[in-house]
C-alpha cells in the first residue's frame, strides 16, 4: 500500500514537471529563429521577439503554420530494449510518427508515455 502511494506521487510529480516544461517553453521559438536566420542577417534580427520574427518570415512568403509538425514541435523518441545473442540491448526509436500534439492541450498524450513504477 505504501509503495502504491509513493508511485502515485512520483507519477504526478513527473506529469506536473513535464507540463510546466511544455507550458514555459514556446515550441516555435527555435524554428522561427532558425528560419529567420536563414533569411536575414544577424543585424536585421537583433532585438526581435518571436512575433516579429514570424512576421519577417511571412514577409518573405513563408508561412510557419504550414510547416509539418515534426519541424515545429520535434519528434518523440524512446528507448527500446531487446535481446540479441542472449544479451540485453537497447536502441533509440521513434515512439510516434504521427502529428505531435501540443502537450498543454493534450495532457493524456504525455501521461500515457510515462512508465508506471
Amino acid at each position: 500500500m505504501e509503495n502504491e502511494k509513493i508511485t502515485a506521487v512520483l507519477n504526478e510529480v513527473m506529469v506536473n514537471k513535464l507540463e510546466s516544461i511544455a507550458f514555459d517553453i514556446k515550441y516555435y521559438i527555435n524554428t522561427n529563429a532558425g528560419i529567420a536566420q536563414s533569411l536575414y542577417s544577424h543585424k536585421e534580427l537583433n532585438n526581435k521577439n518571436c512575433d516579429q520574427l514570424q512576421e519577417m518570415i511571412f514577409q518573405k512568403g513563408i508561412n510557419w503554420n504550414d510547416y509539418p509538425s515534426k519541424y515545429k514541435r520535434g519528434r518523440i523518441i524512446g528507448k527500446e530494449t531487446y535481446i540479441k545473442d542472449n544479451t540485453n540491448r537497447s536502441k533509440w526509436t521513434n515512439i510516434n510518427n504521427n502529428e505531435i500534439p501540443i502537450f498543454t492541450q493534450e495532457r493524456e498524450f504525455i501521461t500515457n508515455l510515462i512508465p508506471k513504477i
